[in-house]
């Protein structure tokens, strides 16, 4: 009879811990076959195995759009929404098919903050193909497509044929602390003063990641799509000196002269003109820096005029585009 016992126990274990695919085939914001209801059905299905939420929704742009009242629930450990695999043409150059938006009733005064995803002190989780839409102040909220905190995370923005650009996190440290120190982004870009790792990850914290939260975008990292190796950061800022926002780019020196930088540069122009709505976009380099005149130049921006930053005393050339 333990035996017995022992045995029902092991198999109840093994068959818990069997991965499964959850499958949205409704855009309403709770109930059956929703995203609200798939959520916490992946978290209690465990999480020693990969558990996957897909989508299967008509292909109109209306069917693939989810209109959020609250908070979803909190991501669970060790899940993948694979969005890119729904059915329908793509929202932008990337393989965004879904698109999550807000539809909130007025906040309090002293307002609060509303994340799309809530992935706090969870591990593993990978979101592909979800364009996280108007996620920002209104209506007394502050809000933010996912929040995530102790979480290792990957969130993908885009692909081309040899890239994949995605948004930095502290695991990228010591990727960063290379780049920065790198020779030419001491010549071009200047000495940031970031000699160690915790160094590097506060500039991840304070600078692209502060930056998705506050502006919805930022400089993403670019890695090889056949080797995931990181090769640079490109990306979309906003500066208080700048009246828009502006394009940056920087990659390490071997892997100059493979175009790796135009590609990426392509691609995450068109995202912000097409996605995040930017109508004019900037850039700013130093006249001696010719590979970046060069690389802006074959982009399509043109030389406005010549500029000086506050607290700065270099001459910067400004790009626009047209």
């Amino acid at each position: 009879m333990k035996k017995l016992i022992v045995l029902l126990f092991t198999l109840s274990l093994f068959y818990s811990s069997i991965a499964n695919t959850f499958v949205v085939i409704s855009n309403a914001d709770s109930g059956p076959g929703t995203l609200r209801e798939a959520i916490p059905l992946a978290a209690a299905n465990g999480t020693g195995v990969q558990d996957i939420i897909t989508f299967n929704l008509a292909t109109d742009a209306a069917s693939r759009t989810f209109n959020i009242l609250s908070e979803l629930p909190a991501l669970s450990s060790n899940l993948v929404i694979e969005a890119s695999t729904q059915p329908g043409i793509k929202f932008g150059v990337g393989d965004t098919k879904i698109i999550l938006s807000y539809n909130l009733p007025a906040a309090p005064a002293n307002g609060f903050f509303f994340d799309a995803f809530d992935a706090e002190n969870v591990r593993d989780i990978e979101i592909y193909g979800i364009y996280f839409r108007s996620y920002s102040s209104v209506n007394g909220y502050t809000g933010v497509g996912i929040y995530c905190n102790n979480t290792i995370m990957f969130m993908q923005i885009l692909e081309t044929n040899r890239l994949v650009i995605a948004e930095l996190a502290t695991t990228d440290a010591p990727f960063i602390l290379e780049l920065v120190n790198s020779p030419g982004w001491l010549q071009y870009i200047g000495d940031r003063g970031i000699k160690d790792i915790p160094g590097a990850e506060n500039y991840i914290l304070n600078g692209p990641m502060a930056s998705y939260k506050k502006y919805g975008h930022g400089l993403y990292l670019v890695t090889l799509k056949e080797t995931g190796e990181r090769i640079g950061i490109c990306g979309i800022l906003k500066r208080d000196t700048l009246e828009h926002a502006d394009i940056g780019f920087a990659f390490l020196p071997q892997y100059f002269g493979k175009a790796y930088a135009y590609e990426a540069a392509s691609a995450v122009l068109e995202h912000a003109k097409k996605i995040t709505g930017l109508k004019k976009i900037l850039a700013i380099t130093l006249q001696e820096n010719h590979r970046s005149v060069s690389l802006l130049t074959k982009l399509g921006l043109v030389f406005e005029k010549k500029i000086q930053l506050p607290n700065d005393k270099e001459e910067l050339m400004l790009f626009t585009t047209i």
